[in-house]
């Protein structure tokens, strides 16, 4: 998935709604499923939780954070390279779950961008 094709097409609600606590949601060929407070406590899992998502390159990572930054999203850290070999940045929902996005860059097909 490329992050330059989020600036060019719109997150799609595909299924599902707030009376139901859980929906399904697109861009291009990235699907998430997204469930509220409510849905969650009937498995034990209230939040906030912490989701990450794997991008291909460190441009990804910085496309996306200045897309979200823009749109004055709640942003926890800037991107960075970690010593773990991430290169990342965290966001916050309205509702204090977590976007670990990241770039691996330690593994051996990627080592070069470090």
């Amino acid at each position: 998935m490329s992050t330059r094709l989020w600036h060019i097409t719109k997150t799609e609600v595909d299924w599902g709604g707030e009376e139901l606590g859980l929906a399904g949601i697109s861009r291009e060929n990235c699907r998430m499923f997204l469930a509220n407070p409510d849905y969650r406590v009937q498995y034990g899992n209230v939040g906030p939780v912490l989701i990450w998502l794997n991008l291909n390159s460190k441009e990804e990572v910085d496309d996306l954070y200045r897309l979200w930054n823009s749109s004055k999203a709640s942003m926890v850290s800037d991107p960075e390279s970690k010593p773990w070999g991430l290169y990342e940045f965290t966001a916050a929902d309205p509702d204090g779950n977590l976007f670990r996005v990241f770039y691996d860059f330690s593994t051996p097909q990627s080592g070069k961008d470090a």
